[in-house]
């Protein structure tokens, strides 16, 4: 069952990825290239400590085989959408300031 569920789980790993690299990337062109390749760097380290911890605690019989593949997508998956929702609060994507002057001008010609 450890392989059946690694098989998915790892491959799952890539949306994971993603809900982590995009706020990570944002991020990155405020603070330095540094924050968010140590940032990454520590995402997949605790990544790969859970995915093969997991394997050897499950291969002993000590934990299921499905929170043993599948604790490591749930906990980065957890933090990548608390880090997307911080980044979304954050930041502004589009600017409308510029409507502030088109408006009256609207406005005046009606």
């Amino acid at each position: 069952m450890v392989e059946v569920h690694k098989k998915y789980s790892i491959p799952f790993a890539c949306l994971v990825f993603i809900l982590v690299g995009a706020p990570l990337g944002i991020m990155s062109r405020k603070g330095g290239m540094a924050v968010g390749l140590g940032l990454s760097l520590g995402f997949f380290i605790i990544y790969w400590a859970f995915l093969i911890g997991g394997e050897e605690l499950a291969d002993r019989g000590l934990i299921p085989a499905f929170w043993a593949m599948w604790s490591a997508n749930i906990l980065i998956g957890i933090a990548g959408i608390y880090i997307l929702v911080r980044s979304a609060r954050e930041t502004t994507f589009i600017s409308w300031r510029w409507t502030e002057k088109l408006i009256p001008k609207m406005l005046r010609k009606a």
